[in-house]
Protein backbone atom coordinates (compact mmCIF):
# COMPACT_ATOMS: atom_id res chain seq x y z
CA UNK A 1 0.00 0.00 0.00
CA UNK A 2 2.71 2.49 0.97
CA UNK A 3 4.79 1.57 -2.07
CA UNK A 4 1.81 2.21 -4.34
CA UNK A 5 1.19 5.62 -2.77
CA UNK A 6 4.86 6.52 -3.14
CA UNK A 7 4.82 5.38 -6.77
CA UNK A 8 1.73 7.46 -7.60
CA UNK A 9 3.17 10.48 -5.83
CA UNK A 10 6.44 10.14 -7.75
CA UNK A 11 4.56 9.91 -11.06
CA UNK A 12 2.44 12.97 -10.26
CA UNK A 13 5.45 15.03 -9.18
CA UNK A 14 7.57 14.00 -12.19
CA UNK A 15 5.97 16.65 -14.39
CA UNK A 16 7.09 19.33 -11.93
CA UNK A 17 10.70 18.07 -11.74
CA UNK A 18 12.18 20.96 -13.80
CA UNK A 19 10.41 23.56 -11.63
CA UNK A 20 11.41 21.76 -8.44
CA UNK A 21 15.01 21.60 -9.67
CA UNK A 22 15.10 25.34 -10.44
CA UNK A 23 13.55 26.18 -7.08
CA UNK A 24 16.04 23.93 -5.34
CA UNK A 25 18.99 25.60 -7.10
CA UNK A 26 17.68 29.06 -6.22
CA UNK A 27 17.23 28.09 -2.57
CA UNK A 28 20.73 26.61 -2.47
CA UNK A 29 22.21 29.85 -3.84
CA UNK A 30 20.17 31.92 -1.39
CA UNK A 31 21.31 29.71 1.50
CA UNK A 32 24.94 30.14 0.48
CA UNK A 33 24.67 33.93 0.14
CA UNK A 34 22.86 34.22 3.45
CA UNK A 35 25.54 32.14 5.18
CA UNK A 36 28.26 34.37 3.71
CA UNK A 37 26.38 37.50 4.80
CA UNK A 38 25.95 36.21 8.36
CA UNK A 39 29.64 35.27 8.56
CA UNK A 40 30.66 38.69 7.19
CA UNK A 41 28.56 40.44 9.82
CA UNK A 42 29.84 38.26 12.67
CA UNK A 43 33.47 38.70 11.56
CA UNK A 44 32.99 42.44 10.91
CA UNK A 45 34.05 42.11 7.28
CA UNK A 46 33.39 44.74 4.65
CA UNK A 47 33.49 45.11 0.90
CA UNK A 48 37.02 45.76 -0.44
CA UNK A 49 37.79 49.22 -1.74
CA UNK A 50 39.25 49.33 -5.27
CA UNK A 51 41.67 52.22 -5.69
CA UNK A 52 43.54 53.65 -8.62
CA UNK A 53 47.28 54.30 -8.66
CA UNK A 54 48.45 57.91 -9.02
CA UNK A 55 49.07 57.47 -12.77
CA UNK A 56 45.72 55.83 -13.50
CA UNK A 57 44.34 52.34 -13.19
CA UNK A 58 46.72 49.70 -11.91
CA UNK A 59 47.95 47.55 -14.78
CA UNK A 60 50.36 44.65 -15.13
CA UNK A 61 53.35 46.96 -14.87
CA UNK A 62 52.14 48.60 -11.66
CA UNK A 63 51.32 45.88 -9.18
CA UNK A 64 50.11 46.85 -5.74
CA UNK A 65 51.53 44.78 -2.90
CA UNK A 66 49.23 42.58 -0.86
CA UNK A 67 49.55 43.22 2.86
CA UNK A 68 47.21 40.41 3.85
CA UNK A 69 48.81 37.39 5.46
CA UNK A 70 47.43 33.88 5.23
CA UNK A 71 48.69 31.08 7.43
CA UNK A 72 48.45 27.51 6.17
CA UNK A 73 48.93 24.64 8.55
CA UNK A 74 50.67 22.61 5.87
CA UNK A 75 52.07 23.60 2.49
CA UNK A 76 49.88 22.79 -0.48
CA UNK A 77 50.90 19.86 -2.60
CA UNK A 78 50.47 20.32 -6.34
CA UNK A 79 49.87 17.20 -8.35
CA UNK A 80 51.44 16.90 -11.77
Amino acid sequence: MEAAIASRLTQRLAEFAPDIGRASAALAELDCLLSLAIAARELNLCRPQVRQAAGGPVGDSQLVGNTAAAALSTPRQHSA
